[in-house]
């Protein structure tokens, strides 16, 4: 099993420590589960939302957030899943996992796939840009 989760979390709601507990664990953070067994998909507010396509190894799987629309998009293999409005606010990158391991790439090094048009890396050169 893939016990990993990825998404969104708005700051404005966020108490380090004790929410969300798991990304979409809240009403304010959004998180993809691609686990491949029971109920992959993107939780809100702790309760599964979007039945999705599970993950397999090798899988490449993306986020891509659009803070001035309100949107997030979560990808697979370059393929997009879902797109969801999240409402304005600032809002951050969160994970979380049970057991397992993985590698994140916030544009640290190259990305696999080239991120959709509009969206850049999160690093030092493109914050504020």
């Amino acid at each position: 099993d893939q016990l990993c989760m990825f998404g969104v979390v708005n700051l404005d709601s966020y108490t380090p420590g004790t929410s969300p507990t798991f990304p979409g664990g809240n009403a304010a953070s959004w998180g993809y589960y691609p686990d491949d067994g029971a109920n992959p998909g993107l939780y809100n507010n702790g309760s599964l939302t979007d039945a999705l396509a599970s993950a397999a190894t090798n899988d490449i799987m993306g986020v891509a957030l659009d803070c001035d629309a309100g949107t997030c998009s979560w990808y697979k293999n370059n393929t997009l899943l879902i797109t969801k409005t999240i409402g304005s606010g600032d809002w951050a990158f969160i994970i979380g996992h049970n057991q397992g391991n993985g590698n994140i790439n916030f544009g640290q090094q190259g990305f696999t796939y080239t991120p959709p048009t509009g969206y850049k890396a999160v690093n030092s050169r493109n914050v504020g840009s």
